[in-house]
């Protein structure tokens, strides 16, 4: 399936449509582009969760109610909750659970056999600094990994590096 090519320009620190020749824009046949708009985006956060900046916003994508509500939340819900870290020390505790909205974010894609697997880790860099490193292997004969990428992408104090 052809969809748009994301790129991220680390000079502007923003995410971009490159232009391709003949002033069309550039597409892929991967699933690269799911994959940066899926970790960038604001999945609607949990009942539980502490939401930052004392607001009561929960975000989260607005069809996440009205597109396929026969599926179970988990594989309905869209994008990931990295966007509540913004005000976390980076701990022990913090640590694991952007590794676990990493996880979370990706789960569906094993459930419905787009990919076979996914490899997340987390690290502390500094107070306020988290790594995360997200491999994800498509489904099919190969079941090799998504083309490498490098980027570091900022929610606040979360930093995201997909290898």
């Amino acid at each position: 399936m052809t969809d748009l090519a994301l790129t991220f320009r680390d000079d502007l620190q923003v995410w971009d449509i490159p232009p391709a020749l003949g002033g069309d824009l550039q597409t892929g046949d991967d699933l690269r582009s799911a994959f940066i708009v899926i970790i960038g985006s604001d999945r609607r956060a949990e009942e539980s969760d502490r939401l930052p900046f004392q607001t009561t916003d929960r975000r989260g994508w607005w069809a996440d109610e009205i597109f396929a509500p026969e599926l179970p939340e988990a594989l309905r819900l869209f994008g990931s909750r990295l966007w509540l870290l913004v005000q976390e020390t980076a701990t022990n505790r913090t640590v694991a659970r952007a590794r676990a909205y990493a996880e979370e974010a990706f789960a569906h894609w094993l459930e419905i056999g787009v990919a076979r697997r996914s490899d997340v880790e987390a690290a502390r860099l500094a107070i306020n600094e988290i790594a995360i490193r997200i491999r994800v292997y498509r489904s099919g004969p190969a079941g090799s990994p998504l083309p490498a990428q490098r980027f570091t992408a900022t929610w606040g104090q979360v930093y995201v590096e997909v290898v």
